[in-house]
């Protein structure tokens, strides 16, 4: 059930479990559970929205153009 997504939050596994099984937990139960079951906790972290899809690969690209790592460039600009 829960290989359906690769990342699930605190709250979507709450409402899953309500939904299906029709019981209530708490967060805090939640997470015992899942540690339970050998699931690693993480916190999610913001997406910056300006950020374009393919950001990583024009950073290496440019990188491996001009000859030197980005923090390189910077310092000698």
């Amino acid at each position: 059930m829960l290989k359906k997504k690769d990342s699930w939050t605190t709250k979507e596994v709450q409402d899953l479990i309500k939904k299906e099984f029709g019981a209530g937990y708490s967060s805090w139960q939640v997470r015992r559970i899942l540690k339970s079951f050998g699931m690693k906790y993480a916190k999610p972290y913001q997406k910056d929205y300006r950020r374009p899809e393919n950001a990583e690969e024009t950073l290496k690209r440019t990188a491996l153009r001009d000859g030197a790592p980005c923090y390189a460039r910077a310092k000698l600009e």
